[in-house]
């Protein structure tokens, strides 16, 4: 499952390969979609992973899954969730900073919801 929000630096979150196919959107409004195991609370182990900037979010639901937490959130109005570690001191209601791993985002075309670069 994918959760997208509308980002409008396409170029800034894509490299290689990807960054050719976003070259048409730059300045353009397009849905970015990463799976919950990939996106991260800000002070978790991330290493090897080239992440996003961090950006704020609260904690709208709280699910412990066992071995994770799933974290479904609010961030400036969009949702977005992520699959972090139990050991997590976040709960529902919590203010946190996620970020995400860069390498494992979708964008999409936000008018035809056309894969742009994956």
């Amino acid at each position: 499952d994918l959760h997208s929000f509308p980002t409008r630096r396409s170029s800034d979150l894509v490299v290689g390969k990807k960054a050719k196919a976003v070259e048409p959107y730059d300045g353009k409004v397009v849905e970015l979609g990463v799976r919950p195991e990939d996106v991260h609370e800000l002070g978790a182990p991330a290493e090897g992973k080239r992440l996003s900037e961090p950006f704020d979010a609260k904690v709208d639901v709280y699910e412990l899954l066992g071995s994770v937490v799933m974290l479904h959130c609010d961030s400036d109005g969009s949702s977005i969730s992520a699959s972090v570690s139990p050991e997590t001191t976040a709960r529902t209601g919590s203010k946190i900073q996620l970020a995400f791993d860069l390498d494992k985002v979708h964008l999409f075309d936000k008018d035809s919801e056309q894969a742009i670069a994956h």
